[in-house]
């Protein structure tokens, strides 16, 4: 009879044991097969990033400049490409006497071929493969341009990729100029004067200065001691000065190599600008790319209208820069470093700003301070407060990106 009982109790522990393997197995085999169809755990990696931190301002350039204007009426050939230094005496034109668009518009175009020719010379150590590269980064820079609608600085840098493919050419076909084409077009260019009849007068300037060939109407008014005198209070009667319409004008020169640029603005956007500071800035659209250095000589402030007339100096032309007199510039006012993240990633536990970093398989809070924005990214640093309950995010933590249901100490895979 014990013997039965015995072998009872051991059946049924055998059964038991039977039964909580067999449950553990098919719980182990279940979460790997919902484990197997669940997306895993997205995470981002917390990397350093810097932020230009820019500002766009429209206004105007404040020059000392004047009208260059012939004696007569007619077909006008130009000698001084736009920003050209011009001496005391200088013949800047030639008017002839028979007016004809077409022969202007032509002349200027043989002149601008000679340009390009005369410019379009090679080496023998010159390879096409080297031009190929020169030729390639330039189209893709015009592209970028011309997305950006920078037409200006796409037209003014159609000659030098001219010339980089005439030289492409030349180097390809052994030669080292093309003499015998620019020949031709001063075959052209002599026969196209000779039916105009002469000059009729020819236009010299008694100042020295810097050639420019349009005239814009402002010549004489927008003015660097104008510029001296602009505050919030006056700066749209200022701007808003008269144009004058010149009928015979060839261009204009620029006198003094000082210039100013003039905006007004809001104090929210002005803040952080500072009367004796310098600042690299760029001009949108203009033919002239390059950054320049210009110093923000005084800033006007007006409380009560929340307003503020920002006034840059430079007294730095640079080489085929446009003084067309209203221009957009583009101001770096600083430079930010932080480490990125995803602005999604970011939310607030407590009162304080953070992020889910994942950590050994769990989900950990890490506290952010955010310092910048852009393109759907925050620049935060760890500066978060002694008082703070959290810690601070790090260099190369790992962020979760795809699970909302987050909390300290979940297990995430």
């Amino acid at each position: 009879m014990k013997n039965t009982e015995k072998h009872d109790a051991t059946f049924k522990r055998k059964v038991i044991i039977s039964t909580v393997l067999s449950v553990i197995a098919v719980v182990y085999i279940i979460y790997h097969i919902v484990k197997a169809f669940a997306p895993e755990t997205q995470l981002y990696v917390v990397t350093y990033a810097e932020y230009d931190d820019t500002e766009i301002f429209s206004g105007y350039i404040f020059r000392d400049d004047a009208p260059i204007l012939s004696s007569s009426v007619g077909t006008v050939e130009r000698h001084f490409s736009d920003g050209e230094k011009m001496n005391v005496g200088a013949t800047v034109a030639d008017v002839y006497k028979v007016a004809s668009p077409e022969a202007e518009e032509r002349l200027k175009t043989i002149n601008s071929l000679l340009s390009v020719l005369e410019k379009s010379e090679v080496g023998e150590s010159i390879t096409t493969e080297s031009l190929d590269a020169k030729i390639e980064a330039l189209r893709l820079e015009i592209a970028s341009k011309t997305a950006q609608g920078e037409l200006i600085w796409v037209n003014a840098h159609k000659e030098e990729l001219s010339v980089l493919i005439n030289c492409r050419e030349l180097a390809a076909k052994g030669k080292t100029d093309f003499s015998s084409e620019a020949e031709v077009l001063k075959t052209e260019r002599a026969e196209l004067i000779s039916s105009l009849g002469g000059v009729e007068s020819s236009v010299t300037t008694d100042v020295s200065g810097y050639f420019f060939s349009y005239c814009d109407g402002y010549e004489g008014k927008l003015t660097t001691a104008l510029a001296m005198t602009v505050t919030t209070e006056n700066f749209d009667e200022i701007t808003s000065a008269e144009k004058t319409e010149y009928a015979n004008a060839v261009g204009a020169i620029v006198t003094n190599f000082k210039w100013y640029f003039i905006c007004k603005t809001t104090l929210e956007r002005a803040e952080g600008l500072y009367s004796g500071g310098n600042y690299d800035c760029s001009f949108i659209g203009n033919s002239c790319p390059e950054e320049m250095s210009l110093s923000l000589l005084y800033k006007s402030i007006n409380y009560e209208k929340n307003e503020a007339v920002l006034c840059f100096s430079s007294s730095y032309i640079p080489s085929g820069f446009d003084m067309t007199r209203f221009q957009q510039m583009k101001v770096l006012c600083a430079k930010c470093t932080g480490l990125r993240v995803p602005s999604s990633t970011v939310r607030v536990i407590d009162g304080q700003t953070c992020v889910y970093i994942f950590k050994k398989g769990i989900a950990r809070v890490r506290a952010v301070n955010i310092i910048g924005e852009r393109d759907g990214s925050y620049l935060v640093d760890g500066n978060v407060g002694d008082d703070c309950k959290f810690a601070p995010i790090a260099l190369n933590d790992l962020l979760i990106l795809d699970d909302t249901n987050l909390y300290e100490g979940k297990i995430v895979g």
